[in-house]
């Protein structure tokens, strides 16, 4: 299996929602309860926490132009997966406003790591997605927030790519239509059920589907 040597995540309508800037208080909002994480970063980081030895080879970052950062450096303390702070999963973390150019240029200057061995999540492809497959660095456009299922199609798509050569090209902007995905659908005694894709294993190659009505 060919994995990214950096995975890199939006924060705002990415990782969690509302955006912070919809939040109209002045204090930071509470984890849980004004903002929460998409059920899909829950699946992903918790499957990542739970095998971190199928996932040694990859680094977590996060690369957010929200004008809250204190309020995103909070949430991340805030929001626990096993009982630690979500933010221990994250070594490198660039908070700021601006183009996410010079994120990923401070990100490549502390990692050491290539563009074309990263993989951005983010909700915005106008601007943000756009700028960054520019460097060549592959991206994937989550609208609605971040998916197993697109979490998964994005991984299968960047090794494919990197199979064919590793210095492959690989400044593509992926999406939910360009991946063909589909609900997964399946006939069990005249009943059809749509599901979710919780998690995959990218060295075994398998992963579990939740029903939707579970």
């Amino acid at each position: 299996s060919i994995l990214p040597k950096l995975i890199v995540l939006d924060l705002d309508n990415t990782l969690w929602t509302p955006e912070l800037y919809q939040i109209r208080k002045p204090n930071c909002p509470k984890a849980n309860k004004e903002i929460r994480l998409f059920p899909g970063s829950i699946s992903i980081l918790q499957h990542m926490a739970d095998h971190r030895e199928e996932w040694q080879s990859t680094q977590l970052a996060i690369a957010s132009r929200t004008n809250k950062a204190h309020w995103a450096r909070q949430l991340l303390e805030d929001f626990e997966i096993n009982g630690r702070p979500i933010r221990s999963l994250f070594p490198y973390i660039e908070i700021r406003t601006g183009s996410k150019k010079n994120h990923f240029a401070n990100l490549r200057d502390a990692t050491g790591i290539e563009y074309r061995d990263m993989l951005f999540f983010d909700d915005d492809a106008n601007l943000n997605l756009e700028e960054i497959s520019h460097l060549g660095i592959m991206c994937s456009h989550c609208p609605r927030g971040l998916t197993s299922a697109l979490f998964v199609a994005t991984l299968q798509k960047y090794e494919s790519l990197k199979a064919q050569h590793e210095r492959n090209f690989m400044g593509y902007i992926l999406s939910a239509v360009s991946l063909g995905l589909e609900e997964a659908q399946e006939v069990d005694e005249g009943r059809v059920t749509t599901g979710t894709i919780k998690f995959f294993n990218p060295t075994k190659r398998f992963g579990f589907v939740k029903e939707d009505n579970e």
